[in-house]
């Protein structure tokens, strides 16, 4: 990208302090270029201060957000005047498309407005990550596993685990290979761009934060008589995943010089552009599971071994496709056909409209498919067992046959081996014949 200020496009790691909150502050001159600039803790325009206004454009990156900054940008101090529903696809569990005025027909064309989407993208980590993962999941989040009572009330040292970050959205299996495990990981992002009373344009973007577990280790104190935590660490869940926020910035410097009101509609041509290309990345790797998954119905044996990790995969998988499909269409409705007229990019959108049209038939097919490869292994689970039937049947058929010669002899031999004294007719006539 060139720049004449010799300024590149990079990252600001500014961790607000007791926020643990990572902001990333951009800026565009009147050239059409962009600096940066290192901030202290939280930006002075979050604070009341006035913005300079030799930047037309400002953006607020921030990776992860806590209550202290968004009372901040939606009090009754802040000169920007964020609203509240920024925020709320940034709780656990939340699955929120936001538009602004909540008409995706004026969210492309315009400076200014509000945008939000979730989409899926691949990430793997080990195997015993998982297991943690699925122990927290099923309410028992230490290292004793088996345990189905607590370990801290029964008063044992152990591990504990919890998530370290929020939000922590789910993420599901697509593929168990030995001790790595490829994973369909959802991630959020929420913008707001918005005008300051001085006509300058700053855009707030919100990204989830890397998933982080906490690992507790907890002892027991006799003398003090309670569980206490003598160590407390964070790991990262998929420490080989690219951060969207990074790919975000290397997607807008490679765009180059930049029109004031085109920074909205560009940055959400981003992410579209990121969902368009992990979407599809996931949906292959589901494909290629469902593939080896098909291929093996022939093996009655196999079946029965991984009939209890599929049942739980399906419904990981219909889940994933539902909120997959969500995902696209919304993404969809944010590229009205009477915007595609006459935006400056009419190209690249039009592809990027075709391209969501396309991923979204492709879930439909797969969705399908699933439901078909489920339907196949239950037909071939109920045929298997079926012959397991048959075979023990033969066998009780094979038992009956031989009893029938067996237990007469048995039921004779076991009469006359008796030894006791012969009473009545019987031992009179016995003594007569002697």
């Amino acid at each position: 990208m060139d720049d004449p200020e010799g300024l590149a496009l990079t990252a600001i790691n500014s961790t607000v302090p007791d926020a643990g909150v990572d902001i990333t502050e951009l800026r565009l001159d009147r050239s059409g270029c962009w600096s940066e600039e290192r901030l202290r803790g939280l930006p002075a325009l979050f604070l009341g201060a006035s913005a300079d206004p030799k930047y037309p454009v400002v953006l607020y990156l921030l990776e992860g957000v806590d209550d202290k900054i968004k009372a901040e940008l939606t009090g009754p101090k802040s000169q920007l005047k964020v609203p509240a529903s920024l925020f709320e696809n940034h709780q656990e569990g939340a699955h929120v498309f936001l538009d602004l005025d909540d008409d995706p027909y004026e969210c492309v064309d315009t400076p200014c407005g509000i945008f939000s989407t979730t989409y899926l993208k691949l990430a793997s980590h080990q195997k015993d990550v998982w297991e943690i993962e699925k122990g927290i999941e099923s309410g028992r989040p230490w290292q004793r596993t088996r345990m189905k009572k607590d370990p801290a009330a029964m008063r044992i040292g152990h591990h504990r685990y919890a998530h370290a970050s929020s939000p922590y959205r789910a993420y599901h299996p697509l593929k168990e290979d030995g001790g790595e495990v490829t994973q369909a990981a959802r991630e959020g992002v929420s913008m707001w761009f918005g005008r300051t009373a001085s006509s300058q344009i700053i855009g707030i973007l919100l990204f989830d934060p890397p998933r982080k577990i906490r690992t507790m280790a907890k002892k027991y104190r006799l003398f003090r008589k309670e569980m206490t935590t003598v160590l407390d660490t964070d790991t990262m869940v998929f420490p080989s995943a690219v951060p969207f926020r990074d790919e975000f910035l290397r997607y807008l410097q490679d765009h180059g010089h930049t029109a004031p009101d085109r920074v909205f509609p560009e940055c959400q041509r981003i992410v579209r552009k990121c969902a368009l290309r992990d979407e599809r990345v996931v949906l292959g790797r589901l494909s290629r599971s469902l593939d080896e998954m098909e291929l093996s119905f022939s093996n009655e044996d196999g079946i029965r071994r991984a009939m209890n990790l599929w049942r739980g995969s399906f419904g990981r998988w219909r889940n994933t496709l539902f909120h997959q499909a969500a995902s696209i269409r919304h993404l969809r409705r944010t590229l009205p056909d009477k915007t595609l007229l006459e935006d400056p990019n009419k190209k690249a959108l039009l592809h990027q409209a075709k391209s969501l049209e396309d991923l979204l038939e492709e879930i439909g097919i797969m969705s399908r498919r699933l439901d078909g490869a489920y339907q196949a292994i239950m037909a071939t689970m109920s045929i298997a067992e079926s012959g397991r039937a048959i075979e023990e049947t033969e066998a009780v058929s094979k038992l009956t046959k031989l009893a029938f010669f067996f237990i007469p002899l048995a039921l004779v031999a076991t009469i006359f081996g008796m030894n006791l004294p012969f009473t009545g007719l019987l031992a009179e006539s016995c003594e007569v014949s002697a």
